[in-house]
């Protein structure tokens, strides 16, 4: 049998679809597990050296970027590229990591059971990365996410906030603490009354 060209096309727009929706749900999941790898195992120590000199990698897509708010260290910069340089990714490049201007200025910690996840603003300078050394010490090296911006606009006593938002939601098995200007907010649900009284006060 010999098959017929006006037939088989037919089935190409079919067949387009089923490629659009198979990209449109790998890709979220592909994007996550590059986050993963860039930011815990062996790159978590070079991602907290990196946080404390302004610096930070991002994730787009397959696509990887290293953030920077200045100048770099070569050394620092070499291993760094090399962290970013994972299968998968399928390009590389470095970009200026300029301040927003964020208002009302947020900042929020979400709690799950694998761990945490940081976003919103932080100050330019090293805040980024002292905010992440003290979300490490309540969840635990390695269980801490961040996609935090550098922003200007933080209110005054930004820092203490924060550090008390990440207190917060480390008393909550699962929850989400929010800093919106001067503005406290929570929401999840505690263990026990011990741990409820723990994150009220």
């Amino acid at each position: 049998m010999i098959a017929r060209p006006d037939r088989w096309l037919l089935g190409l727009p079919a067949l387009f679809a089923i490629w659009i929706g198979a990209v449109w749900q790998l890709a979220p999941a592909l994007e996550h597990s590059l986050r993963n790898r860039l930011l815990s195992g062996p790159n978590a120590g070079i991602a907290a050296e990196l946080a404390r000199h302004g610096g930070r990698f991002e994730i787009r897509g397959r696509d990887a970027a290293l953030m920077l708010e200045g100048e770099l260290a070569p050394d620092l910069r070499r291993r760094a590229l090399a962290a970013a340089s994972l299968p998968g990714v399928r390009r590389l490049a470095t970009d200026v990591d300029t301040p927003i201007a964020l208002v009302p200025f947020r900042f929020s910690v979400a709690r799950g059971p694998d761990g945490a996840r940081m976003s919103g603003g932080a100050p330019p300078g090293s805040a980024r990365a002292d905010l992440v050394e003290a979300a490490e010490a309540a969840f635990g090296s390695g269980r801490v996410d961040q996609d935090l911006r550098s922003a200007l606009g933080a209110p005054d006593g930004f820092d203490a906030a924060a550090r008390q938002a990440i207190a917060f939601a480390a008393a909550l098995p699962v929850g989400a603490v929010t800093l919106t200007g001067r503005s406290l907010a929570f929401a999840g649900e505690a263990a026990d009354i011990a741990s409820y009284e723990a994150a009220m006060r």
